[in-house]
């Protein structure tokens, strides 16, 4: 059985990932204000799991399915207010993946997070319009859940997170104390579309030392998620040489993520040419990039060298020099 759990300390891992940097600050905030809450007392934790962390459902449109979550109080002291809601997974204009909260006024077919009804085991615990549980130390109950896709729904896949966040009523309000989500993959039926493309493979033209900097581009411009097998390498007569695999995150349609990282490339001088190759259900993409490799060992050879050369060339002029001197003061001798 997989957990996912979040507590004061740990929950900027739960929630803060790279490609939600707003989440990343909203989370360290959550987890000052919950060490806040509980008075400095560093033996005292908020943990909160759910299981499963994932539900995948395959419907057409106009149809229903249900799951349950578990959701249990894993922390070393009772949580009064653990609100429960549902967000979308919107991906922007600039292929970026956010969290969004459903206004209401967004287009039913466009809103997956519109799609789920929560039931929770307490209809009557309704605070600032949202559903939340009390579970005592230790205590766990399952939370279940409907989705209905909506007739005009399109092919593919969407997603929508169903979040419990832990609060703690202060003097000004509500304070945040942290949450964990349980994600939510509908693939709705019809023509469904797996394409990923290959936007960019940079590398500098000239690395000095054994490790060149690469940045990757993909963009998933097909209607279901992916998650792609990405694997860098040197091509050297032909052959694969030094080969990586690079770990993605997973792919939302319409998504667009950035990789970077070093690549390897060794000390010996001269041209690489590398190539990035990203595969997924038997289709792949990829891009060669060329670099001249140049080792900081033949650089100090480059410079000892040329120090040596500099030393033996003073030494030259020096005894030509001295010799001059030499026949100069012979021939004075000769003429006294």
């Amino acid at each position: 059985m997989r957990w996912a759990k979040a507590t004061a300390v740990e929950f900027l891992k739960a929630v803060s990932t790279r490609r939600f940097p707003a989440i990343r600050a909203l989370a360290l905030a959550a987890a000052l204000s919950a060490m806040l809450l509980a008075g400095g007392n560093a033996s005292a934790t908020m943990s909160i799991g759910v299981d499963p962390g994932k539900f995948v459902f395959s419907l057409k449109p106009g149809s229903a399915a249900s799951g349950k979550i578990r959701v249990s109080n894993e922390g070393d002291e009772p949580l009064n207010y653990v609100s429960i809601y549902v967000m979308n997974v919107s991906v922007g204009k600039d292929g970026k993946a956010t969290y969004v909260k459903p206004t209401g006024y967004e287009p039913l077919h466009k809103s997956p997070a519109a799609w789920i009804s929560l039931a929770a085991p307490d209809p009557t615990k309704v605070k600032d319009n949202m559903a939340y549980l009390s579970l005592d130390k230790g205590q766990a109950v399952d939370v279940r859940f409907t989705v209905r896709v909506p007739d005009l729904a399109k092919s593919g896949d969407s997603s929508a997170i169903i979040f419990f966040e832990v609060r703690r009523p202060v003097e000004s309000g509500t304070a945040v104390g942290g949450r964990v989500g349980s994600r939510v993959k509908i693939r709705v039926a019809g023509n469904v579309v797996e394409k990923l493309i290959l936007d960019r493979f940079d590398v500098p033209d000239v690395v000095f030392g054994d490790k060149v900097e690469y940045g990757v581009g993909i963009r998933n411009v097909g209607n279901v998620d992916v998650s792609p097998k990405v694997t860098m390498f040197t091509l050297s007569g032909g052959e694969r040489k030094g080969e990586i695999k690079i770990k993605p995150s997973y792919i939302y349609a319409g998504e667009r993520i950035d990789l970077t990282g070093k690549y390897p490339v060794g000390n010996a001088p001269g041209m690489r040419t590398l190539k990035i190759s990203v595969a997924y259900e038997g289709d792949s993409v990829e891009k060669i990039a060329r670099v001249l490799v140049i080792p900081i060992w033949l650089i100090g050879a480059v410079a000892l060298t040329a120090s040596l050369i500099g030393i033996a060339a003073y030494v030259s002029l020096r005894i030509r020099k001295l010799e001059k001197m030499a026949r100069a003061e012979a021939q004075g001798d000769r003429s006294g």
